[in-house]
């Protein structure tokens, strides 16, 4: 069954959320490590961002996980 849009960013708000404090990051932290911006990686763990294919490879490598990893379900 092929996952919905919203189901993939909800995901993904739950897993960037999850692994950046499981690794004691705050958000600023984050965007500095990834190069993107803190306002970026908020609406990420919103879940109200689309970010490009560009954004997730940045962020699976600082956070170092697979990009799987980044959107599949907790």
């Amino acid at each position: 069954m092929a996952t919905s849009l919203n189901e993939t960013s909800k995901n993904l708000a739950q897993n960037v959320t999850s692994l950046r404090k499981k690794r004691s990051l705050t958000q600023a932290r984050l965007a500095e490590l990834s190069g993107a911006t803190r306002a970026s990686i908020a609406l990420i763990e919103s879940g109200t961002s689309n970010p490009t294919m560009e954004v997730l490879l940045k962020l699976s490598r600082a956070l170092q996980v697979s990009l799987d990893e980044l959107l599949s379900s907790p």
